[in-house]
């Protein structure tokens, strides 16, 4: 008994101590968690892109190595990504899909860590680190779409903890984690900017920067040797899903050119409450952040990594560009911190507070309505003791868990056909 109200005054004593910008930081994370209890794979839905990105990692797990051959399209280059996965979702206790999707949001807390860190780390006077954490969670866009088992959320945390890493100064870390995130996905090859700008900002010296160099290498040589000892398996896959070649199909210039309307017609779609919040929160705060970064050289690393993420976007992306925001944003909304430094910290947290509130009531309403939506897990489940011994299986992508469910099923997917 007494060891227990010991324990319950420790714990009393220890919240007592929270600072409000820790406390806040809590709060909305548990918002972003939240969907994970209430409606897993229903909010956002679960659809089959997810389970054709994650049909490696089941096939890694059940023995079959880095391949597709359930789904007949050729050879992955996801290799690191399917390497990183396979642990995850072989300890899961879960079903395939909801596997997935705690995979997704495991690599989306590494995206919020980094992203406090690295604010912590350029506006020290500012909200403690919560303030970018607030608006990646109180952006619709980024609150649903880090949910979907994609590559993109590992690819963004380890983009964002190679910009840590390159603030303070630790050049192997550094890149281990930008080769890292380019070999997760193609679209970070923005992160080899600013990481040459912190070298040169820091003046970092030589033997700092040849570490960072050829600490990359090992991972890009196996990744090469990859794809060129299966060149002819991956040149399959890439021609059927490569869908982001606006540089072959509409031209560079025209992909850029084309940038502000993508912006404006995403912006014609929110709601006026929407509109304000967007305008007064998210870009007004990131543009000044800018301004100051302009003005002060030990910021513009982290101007030019917003900067060069955007250019990138706008060659690589094409019409797919609202989604692939998300790659922006994390280092966006650090400059909206350094922005915050200059206005009265209560002031930022009781901004902070309302946007979790706002967030909150949104997204746990929605949440609560889409508990009762088609699950796919329940039809796997149904499939997966029903179907007979090393059955051979003919059905829609989304389905593509069976494989991790029952690892003697060959499972097709419709246009493997």
């Amino acid at each position: 008994m007494a060891e227990m109200n010991f324990l319950r005054s420790e714990l009393l004593r220890r919240a007592r101590e929270l600072r409000a910008d820790q406390v806040l930081l809590v709060a909305a994370l548990l918002v972003f968690a939240a969907p994970l209890f209430l409606a897993p794979l229903t909010y956002p839905p679960y659809y089959e892109d997810e389970s054709w990105i994650y049909a490696t990692v089941f096939e890694v797990l059940r023995g079959n190595g880095v391949n597709t051959s359930a789904l007949g399209e050729g050879v992955t280059p996801l290799v690191l990504f399917s390497l990183v996965s396979a642990p995850l979702v072989g300890m899961s206790p879960l079903g395939p899909e909801l596997s997935v999707r705690l995979a997704a949001a495991i690599y989306a807390l590494l995206v919020f860590a980094g992203t406090w860190v690295l604010a912590r780390h350029f506006a020290p006077r500012g909200a403690g680190g919560v303030l970018p954490v607030v608006l990646l969670v109180a952006t619709p866009m980024m609150y649903l779409t880090i949910r979907y088992g994609r590559i993109e959320a590992l690819s963004i945390a380890f983009s964002i903890w190679a910009i840590v890493a390159a603030a303070y100064r630790r050049p192997v870390a550094t890149g281990i984690l930008a080769s890292s995130a380019v070999l997760t996905h193609p679209v970070c090859v923005w992160i080899g900017l600013p990481l040459l700008a912190f070298a040169c900002v820091d003046r970092w010296n030589k033997r700092d920067f040849l570490l960072m160099i050829i600490t990359t290498i090992p991972l890009s040589a196996a990744q090469l040797f990859w794809l060129i000892w299966n060149r002819e398996g991956v040149r399959i896959f890439v021609d059927r899903f490569f869908v982001s070649d606006s540089v072959s199909n509409h031209g560079i210039l025209a992909s850029v050119v084309a940038e502000g309307a993508r912006y404006i017609a995403y912006w014609n779609e929110l709601s006026a409450v929407d509109w304000v919040i967007h305008a007064a929160f998210l870009v007004i705060p990131v543009l000044a952040g800018a301004f100051i970064a302009l003005l002060d050289r030990r910021l513009l690393p982290l101007l030019i990594a917003a900067v060069s993420c955007f250019m990138v976007l706008a060659i690589l992306v094409g019409s797919k560009n609202p989604y692939y925001l998300i790659q922006a944003m994390p280092v966006a909304f650090v400059l909206a911190e350094v922005a915050a430094e200059r206005v009265p910290r209560a002031a930022v947290l009781i901004v902070c507070a309302g946007l979790i509130a706002w967030a909150g009531y949104q997204h746990m309403s929605s949440a609560l309505a889409a508990r009762t939506s088609h699950d796919v897990s329940y039809v796997v489940e149904e499939l997966a003791t029903r179907l007979p011994a090393n059955e051979t299986v003919i059905g829609p992508m989304i389905y593509a868990g069976l494989i991790r469910a029952r690892p003697d099923i060959r499972f097709y997917s419709f246009h493997a056909l």
